[in-house]
């Protein structure tokens, strides 16, 4: 029995620090990774809030029109959603419309 529960903690002890080192390893290289994301990727993010502020308030999200970062090619630019969608979208009731007449 005691040998059981020593291969047990073994085993706990030893999960636990690969789980910490993969924390840490994550924290350092991943980081910043994700925040400036390219301009199809931060268009659709735009559009995605934007439908789900339309469906849960009737309107465009308030910061519909602050500066965002996205990256072209090598060079971070920043514009707003408004901007991104050429300032086609728009909330009809409760539903998202860009671009369309």
């Amino acid at each position: 029995m005691k040998k059981g529960m020593t291969t047990t903690l073994a085993l706990v002890v030893a999960a636990v620090v690969i789980l910490i080192t993969a924390l840490i390893l994550i924290a350092i290289f991943g980081g910043g990774m994700g925040r400036v994301v390219d301009y199809t990727t931060r268009r659709n993010l735009c559009v995605s809030t934007a439908a789900a502020s339309c469906a849960s308030f009737g309107q465009l999200p308030n910061d519909w029109y602050a500066p965002v970062e996205y990256r072209d090619g090598n060079e971070v630019k920043t514009a707003s959603c408004n901007t991104l969608t050429d300032g086609s979208c728009l909330c009809d009731g409760s539903k998202l419309m860009c671009g369309e007449s």
